[in-house]
This record gives C-alpha cells, structure tokens and sequence, in this order.
C-alpha cells in the first residue's frame, strides 16, 4: 500500500482525506514531529518507507535529496488554494499518476497545484482501496 507522511504545513485534513481515500497516512502533528527539522522529519518518512507531502519548498531540492534516494517527496507549489483545493488537487495528481505510470521507475512530474518526485511501485499504481 502507497504510504504518506504529511508535513505540518499542509492541511490539518489532508491526512484524514488521503485515509478517506484508501491511503495510508501520518501527520508529523500526530507522530511527535511537529517543529522538528527538516531532516528529521524526512528521516522519519523513510524510516516508515513514506513519500512525504509538503509544502516546504526546500524539498524540491534534488542536491539534498535526489531522486532515487527516498521514496518519495510531493511537494505543494500553489500556495493561493483553499484547503479543499489542495486535498481536491493532491488526490487528482496521485490519480493521474496511477494512470500514467505502472512499473518501477522514477519520475519528477508536476500536475496543477504539486510537483512529484518518487519511486513509483506497480504495487502502488495498481492497488487502491
């Protein structure tokens, strides 16, 4: 099952949503991570085998964190959207990435309101639910 760690600074529902949806998901509010650094909370994401949602653009680094060494970082790049926006947006990109992508390989995509960068499984873009 595709796992998610959502950063504090999305929405306090997004994790709810993505569970609502099928997803397995965290919120660093809910495991003890709030504040924490950066790296701390990316560490966390991989330690669980999580692609991390966040808005922190400093993840859309690739020199601190290239593709292929983690499993996954989504990264808000709109910050005009009302909440429901940005879970409606969220949930449509992961959707279109089911349809486009089956396989393992890596791919750094962008869809409306996010930005993609992950190791996407055929486990995960098959199974849903």
């Amino acid at each position: 099952m595709w796992r998610f760690l959502v950063d504090e600074d999305m929405p306090r529902s997004t994790a709810p949503k993505l569970r609502q949806e099928g997803y397995e998901a965290e919120d660093v509010r809910d495991v003890g991570l709030r504040g924490h650094s950066d790296q701390e909370v990316f560490d966390y994401a991989q330690e669980q085998g999580a692609t991390l949602i966040t808005a922190d653009k400093g993840f859309c680094n690739i020199l601190r964190f290239p593709p292929g060494s983690h499993a996954g970082i989504v990264v808000r790049v709109l910050d005009i959207l009302s909440t429901a926006m940005v879970n409606k947006e969220l949930l449509k990109g992961l959707e279109e990435l089911r349809a486009r992508f089956c396989g393992e390989h890596w791919s750094l995509w962008s869809s409306g309101a996010f930005a993609f960068g992950a190791k996407w499984l055929r486990a995960a873009s098959t199974e849903r639910r």
